[in-house]
């Protein structure tokens, strides 16, 4: 699509465009305008075309980075067009299809993409810049002579286009050392940009694209300045919505506080875009604030059902929070109203994840673009996960029978749930079913073998039918096998270099030895700890991993490796702490904490298993408690040694 991203061709070509006659897609006219109809055609039959017989195509479009919005398309033999009209503030428009299940991306991750165009024939204000933004997303190291052009291009037709100038600017920074780098981004352009900052003080339009122009010089300071501008002119910008939503639902409020602030923000912003959010919060104030509380209770269900009513994005959602918080608080009837109107408002084109962005106007969302098949199987997850809400109700209220049939049927929407064939369990045993409960006892372990409460509930099942819990363990990790083999990360391992900290663990070693040596650890399951003295979660987790440790000290395939981090550490403190403590695990220092960088420990405690083929299979951070830690790290040592 693009030539020379990643080689030395300064300009692609017009089948890699997707401008030629013989693209999969084309546009009429090709030179599309903001705010005019066009009219977008995808040719299965064309050379390169991905989609050859689709049943049913759908165009996904976007103008700005976030904004995605999808659109039928209609079928004319070998060809499928739909029609759509650019805002009249699009510069450019990116564009893809899918099928049922299936993608034309035009070969990359982004799709095509086409500039937009003046009445003159020449591309608007900031289409080359965000062509050069298109460049940059298409190929993660597009070449700096594609976009230093794009940027060219624009500041041939708009010579007092800041963004492109400050763009240009920070390239020629990128090549060159610290000081010659900082020389270029405080030339003359960022005079220029000052400048137009005064001049257009008044002007909102203009001080977004000099902020633009800040943030491309890494001036985030002056950014964010140029931000708190815009909220003290533009009285009704998105940035002065914004500021004020922030702190309407700041945390820390009572709720009392919160709903007057609320107020006042609907009273100055009526119809507003946030309201949604605003009565999120506020619900979750008073929820957070004790369901004890009646009056409380009353305040949430009233702040909840202004959220159900002004919620754009997901609907279904704030049911389903309204329906568990009742339920807490002893409400099941109108809990159970909630989870039903829940499950029925969930609907294929319901979004999980959804991007908010800034218009001119104000704000909007959209949703991340799915295939259809897609949408429907996270149609189908929602409405398990609101059903099992409103079996738990029916739990709750003791109606064993009805919640076993709600919570099944949960279970089947969405099977990898480990805690809805939990309560399912529960709600069996409880109607008289021990044999259906084991099942679904067991379906647990097997679906989410890493939930301690999964194991426990497990256990008891199986101590009832067996009389004892001989043979447990081997019926757990044959349960665990599957889940733990798709969990694997595979991911390959940095070398590890180390220097032993202390004196103990295989004889002959002494502190300052140094594991140096790959063939030491080759064919073994490696236990990496990071940890440091002064980390609390790491005190924390220690004698539990020393537990660990010595369940395998012998085991020849098995090797623990407890690495300080050095962060804001010493090896004399390191020492200390461990010799206080007694703990006999193999002790050694990551010197500036390089080993640590490699593996992207960014938080500790962290643990990491590779396995015996030498590659990454599991990641752990923080410390979740004495049981969960030595369970799950032993299940998943176990899988790694029997591969």
């Amino acid at each position: 699509m693009l030539a020379g991203l990643a080689g030395g061709t300064a300009r692609p070509s017009a089948a890699q465009t997707g401008s030629g006659k013989d693209a999969p897609l084309t546009l009429a006219p090709e030179r599309p305008r903001p705010g005019r109809p066009v009219t977008v055609t995808y040719d299965a039959q064309a050379e390169g075309a991905r989609l050859r017989a689709p049943g049913a195509l759908e165009l996904v479009v976007r103008t700005q980075r976030p904004d995605y919005r999808v659109r039928s398309m209609k079928k004319d033999g070998a060809r499928w067009t739909a029609r759509l009209t650019p805002d009249s503030s699009a510069r450019f428009l990116r564009l893809y299809v899918q099928s049922d299940s299936a993608q034309d991306r035009n070969g990359g991750a982004v799709g095509w993409g086409r500039m937009l165009y003046g009445p003159g024939g020449s591309p608007v204000r900031g289409a080359h810049v965000a062509r050069a933004d298109f460049l940059r997303e298409h190929r993660e190291n597009a070449p700096d002579s594609l976009l230093a052009e794009a940027y060219r291009r624009e500041r041939a037709l708009h010579p007092d286009h800041l963004v492109a100038k400050a763009h240009l600017r920070a390239l020629q920074a990128e090549g060159a050392d610290d000081a010659r780098a900082d020389s270029l981004r405080t030339a003359a352009v960022l005079g220029e940009i000052d400048a137009a900052r005064q001049r257009h003080a008044d002007d909102s339009k203009k001080l977004r694209e000099v902020q633009r122009a800040y943030y491309a010089l890494g001036r985030r300071g002056k950014a964010r300045s140029v931000g708190a501008t815009l909220m003290q002119e533009d009285e009704e910008g998105p940035e002065a919505r914004l500021a004020a939503f922030r702190r309407a639902t700041a945390e820390g409020q009572r709720p009392a506080r919160t709903r007057r602030r609320v107020e006042a923000f609907l009273e100055r912003f009526p119809n507003s875009f946030f309201e949604g959010d605003l009565y999120e919060s506020l619900f979750k104030k008073y929820r957070d604030a004790g369901l004890a509380d009646s009056a409380h209770v009353d305040s949430m269900r009233w702040a909840g059902r202004r959220w159900v009513a002004a919620e754009q994005v997901n609907p279904a959602r704030a049911h389903g929070q309204l329906a568990r918080a009742l339920a807490e608080a002893g409400r099941y009837d109108a809990g159970a109203k909630h989870a039903r109107q829940a499950i029925q408002v969930v609907r294929s084109q319901t979004p999980t994840e959804y991007s908010f962005f800034k218009t001119a106007s104000g704000w909007d969302w959209a949703p991340a673009p799915r295939t259809p098949a897609k949408r429907r199987r996270q149609a189908r997850r929602q409405r398990g996960k609101h059903r099992a809400v409103l079996g738990r109700i029916h739990l709750r209220r003791k109606d064993y029978a009805k919640a076993a049939a709600v919570l099944a049927r949960a279970a089947r929407e969405r099977p990898g749930d480990g805690s809805i064939w939990r309560a399912l369990a529960k709600a069996r045993e409880q109607a008289g079913r021990p044999k259906r409960a084991f099942a679904a006892a067991e379906e647990a372990v097997r679906r989410a073998p890493m939930q301690r409460a999964n194991r426990a509930l497990f256990r008891r099942h199986y101590r009832r039918r067996h009389g004892s819990t001989s043979g447990l363990r081997d019926t757990v990790a044959r349960l665990a096998r599957p889940a733990l083999l798709a969990e694997r990360l595979g991911r390959p391992a940095p070398p590890i270099r180390l220097t032993r900290l202390d004196s103990s663990g295989a004889p002959g070693r002494t502190a300052g030895d140094s594991l140096r040596r790959p063939e030491a650890l080759e064919g073994k399951v490696l236990v990496l700890d990071f940890w440091a003295s002064w980390c609390a979660p790491c005190r924390e987790a220690f004698p539990h991993l020393q537990a660990a440790y010595e369940r395998y000290r012998d085991a020849p395939d098995v090797r623990f490796l407890a690495v300080n981090t050095s962060w804001n550490e010493t090896k004399a403190r390191a020492r200390r702490f461990i010799e206080q403590a007694g703990y006999t695990f193999p002790l050694y220092w990551d010197a500036g904490g390089r080993l640590a960088r490699a593996f992207g420990i960014r938080s500790i405690p962290a643990t990491v298993l590779i396995g015996k083929g030498g590659r990454v299979q599991y990641r752990q951070s923080g410390f979740g408690g004495p049981q969960q830690y030595t369970e799950n790290l032993a299940l998943r040592i176990e899988l790694l040694r029997s591969l």
